[in-house]
């Protein structure tokens, strides 16, 4: 495999205390050297490198995403694993957690050799499947979580739509822990959610659209903590949204339950009063909720009590998002967006950029089974790097990706992704 050298970039990496303007060399997909003897195995007989000069350009561990819909099997007229994949990198992302809800649910094992052997195809983002926890997504029968484990599943998931009970949780969580399998909960309380589709309050009053009320996600999220503290299991919360969640992980946390959990991007920079002219492209599931849960999702994200920011990514064709608010589809196409998203945070002064580099790389990394992970010798040299002053406006032409559905279309940020390397190669831009 071709040696790179990468010189004059900002290596950032918290997690690892790295924050220097230093060099990388790569070798054998793995990073081989840093600082000095990056210099000196450059410089070496046996190392005929490719340089590139990244003039003090951002060098960050690569994205990992936990939250990602690739759309298909099933979706192909929403995304395909090429454009999806091809966003990902795009985006700085190198590793995904992939949605389980495709057509068909991915509750087998061959569903996931499917995804596994398709996306690996592409030599794109590393792609870790997510098995729906329960067969068909219903909440009734739990699927074969052995077997899922030995396909390359990292984890299962109880689906925010999906009404299960206590019981059937429980035996979830039991037998997860039987098989070291992480278990991811979306928390809301399906029945109580009902048709909701914006947060309930004085915006949903206003607008005539039937609220989702906070409380049902607490109601969900409690249960799930409190079995986690019974069964032991090791519990990830996907996409909280309100200042009563953060509390309630606090909490967790500090007794020893082994929780974790993450935020989507969108919930730490929107809130209801945004949803103007019933704009679907602002219906979003857990919907968004008000500027004191944004500010307790930030702080949370500071702090370290949420683990990931996560983009969520919903991607949809036109029409899904042509109807009007309650009936249109709710997502948004989030993989090029997350981090120049995640820099505004930072630009604003709302978040460090250490705690959101953190968030979004070996965090959540961490959380997908994946150690020695980060700008060390001797990791997988998995990398995004950043022009953080680059501008740029969005468009549907700037996505990759087939779902064009964003509430920020029009809107200018800066921080665009350079290059992505996926184990020491350049995915991105694509090579001739």
């Amino acid at each position: 495999m071709n040696a790179i050298f990468l010189t004059n970039g900002h290596l950032l990496d918290p997690a690892n205390h790295v924050d220097q303007k230093t060099d990388l060399f790569l070798q054998n997909g793995k990073i081989a050297a840093i600082g000095e003897s990056a210099k000196k195995m450059a410089l070496s007989n046996n190392a005929a490198a490719t340089e590139i000069n990244l003039s003090g350009r951002l060098v960050m561990p690569g994205i990992a995403d936990l939250c990602v819909s690739l759309r298909e099997p099933g979706y192909k007229q929403k995304g395909t694993f090429a454009s999806e994949l091809s966003a990902a990198v795009k985006g700085g992302i190198t590793a995904i957690c992939s949605h389980p809800l495709s057509k068909p649910v991915n509750d087998t094992e061959a569903i996931t050799r499917l995804i596994r052997n398709k996306c690996d195809e592409f030599g794109k983002s590393r792609v870790l499947p997510v098995a729906a926890a329960t067969k068909g997504a219903e909440g009734l029968q739990l699927s074969e979580y052995q077997g899922l484990k030995g396909a390359g599943c990292v984890a299962v998931c109880h689906n925010r739509r999906t009404q299960i009970s206590t019981q059937v949780l429980r035996r979830s969580m039991q037998y997860a822990c039987t098989h070291d399998m992480l278990v991811v909960i979306e928390p809301e309380d399906a029945a109580f959610a009902g048709d909701g589709c914006i947060a309930d309050g004085r915006i949903s009053t206003r607008l005539g659209l039937v609220g989702i009320p906070e409380v049902s996600e607490s109601i969900a999220l409690s249960r799930a903590l409190l079995l986690a503290e019974e069964t032991g299991v090791k519990l990830h919360v996907a996409q909280i949204s309100s200042a009563k969640s953060v509390a309630l992980i606090a909490q967790a946390k500090a007794l020893g339950v082994k929780v974790t959990c993450d935020v989507a991007i969108h919930h730490l920079l929107l809130t209801d009063a945004d949803i103007d002219d019933f704009d679907s492209m602002f219906h979003l599931r857990p919907p968004l909720r008000t500027e004191k849960d944004r500010a307790a999702l930030q702080a949370g994200i500071e702090s370290g009590t949420i683990d990931a920011i996560v983009s969520q990514h919903l991607p949809h064709d036109v029409a899904a998002k042509q109807a009007p608010f309650a009936e249109s589809a709710s997502g948004s196409s989030g993989l090029e967006l997350l981090l120049p998203l995640a820099l505004k945070l930072v630009s604003e002064g709302r978040v460090s950029r250490g705690a959101i580099v953190r968030a979004l790389t070996t965090s959540p990394a961490a959380i997908m089974g994946r150690s020695n992970y980060g700008l060390v010798e001797g990791s997988d040299a998995d990398l995004c790097i950043v022009d953080q002053d680059s501008a740029f406006t969005v468009t549907p032409a700037y996505f990759v990706s087939q779902g064009k559905n964003t509430p920020y279309s029009g809107h200018s940020f800066t921080g665009l992704v350079t290059h992505t390397y996926v184990s020491g190669v350049q995915v991105y831009p694509p090579q001739s």
